[in-house]
């Protein structure tokens, strides 16, 4: 018998034969190859995508390696934060906690290093930030107050003018009159009340020549504090002491007795006027100035130096004290100053007891002036009183 073969046609380079298909059998007749050929068509259809298929497989696929893509950035991120945090956590533990038995052996660990500290008195890294945040707080609430002072002459008189017009049937024209006056009585007050002290002081005006140490010193403090020079007066007292009187920094007059520049040398008197400096640089001298020329026109009013005390601010010399040691950077200079300047009265060097003024502005002095029998609070008498000088000097101990 003869073997057929099939003829090798474009139908059948096309349509290979597949294993069981049935279509590598020899074809007998005509219909034969005819469903050959039908059935090559229908799988060659089957075989080859529709044009939308395609496309619809194509966008299948590129959405796939899109989100493949998208999840692989995503596990990626949360590698690099676990990284980031571990790696935090390590230098937590290497700065702030030591090595536990043999696991921290080899490691290196970073110590932050200490902020220095000058021996005996408050931290240098941060005096002058917080000085400045101190005066700064400091400065308002004694301008207000100093405000309030000078504006209590002018409202009683106001009161009591109002009252009086009020009674005699014309209260218009006291409410007017009123106004008026405690205008001009709180107005006066407060422009003049630094000159009314030192008139009454007897202070006489100095300039770098006659003082030229005392001048180079509130120079060089002035620009380390940021301040303007005050006007430097000079009253003639053999007890060594210093103040400053005014409204604010740029209306203020330091004031020096002639004892206190020949008492103490440069190291200690730069600590008295670093003291005197602060109180410019806390603007609580407004309500000293003013309290105490309110004090000095009253005098009917008895007991003016605890009035002066209480209204300038109990403890204001302590924390001047406080500050002043900070832009000096040496407290044993103002300490020594302080026993000098609180030194025992001898004869002859005390302010006379007859003037007001003495006893008025007591409190506002480096050092408290003697009172009228000619003592200083010491002992028991000082508990409780922050400017009492040998307060300060223990605290200026501990410092």
């Amino acid at each position: 018998m003869s073997r057929c073969t099939r003829p090798y046609t474009s139908q059948v380079m096309a349509d290979p034969p597949r294993p069981g298909s049935g279509s590598g059998k020899p074809s007998s007749s005509g219909g034969s190859s005819g469903n050959s050929s039908g059935g090559s068509s229908r799988r060659r259809r089957r075989r080859q995508p529709s044009g939308s298929g395609a496309a619809r497989s194509g966008q299948a696929q590129g959405q796939g390696q899109r989100q493949r893509q998208g999840q692989g950035q995503r596990q990626g991120q949360r590698q690099g934060q676990r990284g980031q945090s571990s790696g935090r956590s390590g230098a937590k533990q290497a700065a702030g906690a030591p090595a536990r038995g043999g696991q921290g052996a080899g490691r290196a660990t970073a110590v932050a290093p200490e902020p220095s500290r000058r021996p005996g008195g408050p931290d240098q890294a941060a005096a002058g930030p917080r000085l400045v945040d101190d005066a700064a707080e400091a400065a308002g609430a004694n301008r207000r107050r100093a405000v309030t002072i000078a504006a209590a002459p002018g409202v009683v008189s106001f009161v009591v003018i109002a009252v009086v017009a009020f009674a005699a049937g014309s209260p218009l024209g006291g409410v007017i009159a009123g106004a008026v006056v405690g205008i001009v009585v709180a107005m006066l007050l407060w422009r003049r009340a630094g000159v009314l002290i030192l008139r009454s002081l007897g202070a006489r005006p100095v300039d770098e020549e006659e003082v030229p140490g005392p001048s180079t010193l509130v120079e060089g403090l002035c620009a380390s504090m940021g301040l303007g020079l005050p006007e430097l007066y000079v009253v003639d007292m053999e007890l060594p002491n210093a103040l400053v009187l005014g409204l604010g920094r740029g209306r203020a007059a330091l004031v020096m007795t002639s004892g206190l520049l020949t008492a103490l040398g440069p190291v200690e008197l730069e600590g008295v006027l670093a003291h005197e400096l602060t109180h410019i640089k806390r603007n609580d001298i407004g309500p000293a100035t003013v309290a105490a020329a309110l004090m000095l026109a009253a005098v009917f009013v008895p007991g003016g130096s605890g009035v002066v005390h209480r209204l300038a601010g109990s403890g204001r010399e302590f924390a001047t004290d406080r500050l002043a040691v900070r832009v000096t950077r040496y407290p044993p200079g103002l300490r020594h100053a302080l026993g000098v300047l609180g030194a025992p009265v001898t004869t002859g060097t005390a302010p006379s007891n007859s003037g007001r003024v003495w006893q008025v502005t007591r409190w506002l002095w480096t050092a408290v002036l003697p009172d009228e029998q000619g003592r200083r609070p010491e002992g028991d008498v000082a508990i409780g009183l922050l400017d009492a000088p040998s307060v300060r000097a223990a605290a200026l101990d501990e410092w």
